[in-house]
Order: C-alpha cells, then structure tokens, then sequence
C-alpha cells in the first residue's frame, strides 16, 4: 500500500495517513491491525526541506526525531535522537520525523 502524509502531501494514488508522529501512528496502526497490507510505501518529503524533491527515491536506514530547539540548543532529551536499521543501504539518508514544521526557511538548512 502506498501511504503519505496528508494535508499539504496528498497523492492521488496515496493513501493519507496523517501529520506528525501520534496521528500517522494512530491510523498506520489502524490500517495494519484492519487491513494488512502487503508492503507499506511512504510518498512525500520524510522532514526533508529541500535537499530531495516529491518523487525523488531516496532509501534510508536511519530515522531521527529532532526538533528545531534542540538544533538550537535550547532543549535537551534523554532519549536516542537517532535509530539506525542494520541492513546496508548504498547512502546513509537520514529521515526526520519532528513534530513541528519550521516556518522559517533559512533556520532549516542549518
């Protein structure tokens, strides 16, 4: 099944899953508890901000759930920033999941 985030990212081939980490668990969990899909394909920026287009493959291993204030050094967390599979991939992208969107573009290429 081919997922993507909704809102802003919508696809007529994709399904909409929803926004930011609790609503895309939510209905993600929902769809694969009811509806089993065979694979799930995610469509959409994966908190890229201009480094990849729509449509761009991009393979990752490794996911991150960093916001903005603690790029900033304005916050901290005692949890693993970053989880890493453990097969190869042929680049090391690495996917960011925030819960926030920045609305200021020049802070997000830092």
């Amino acid at each position: 099944m081919i997922i993507c985030a909704g809102n802003n990212e919508t696809f007529d081939f994709a399904t909409p899953m929803g926004v930011g980490l609790v609503e895309m668990a939510m209905n993600l969990t929902r769809l694969c508890l009811f509806d089993k899909p065979e694979f799930l394909l995610f469509v959409g920026s994966a908190g890229s901000y201009g480094n990849y287009r729509i449509f761009d493959i991009v393979e990752s291993k490794t996911a991150s759930n960093i916001e903005l204030s603690f790029l900033q050094k304005k916050a901290y967390t005692p949890l693993d920033n970053i989880i890493c599979a453990k097969e190869d991939k042929k680049e090391d992208v690495i996917v960011n999941s925030s819960n926030y969107i920045s609305t200021d573009g020049q802070i997000v290429k830092k």
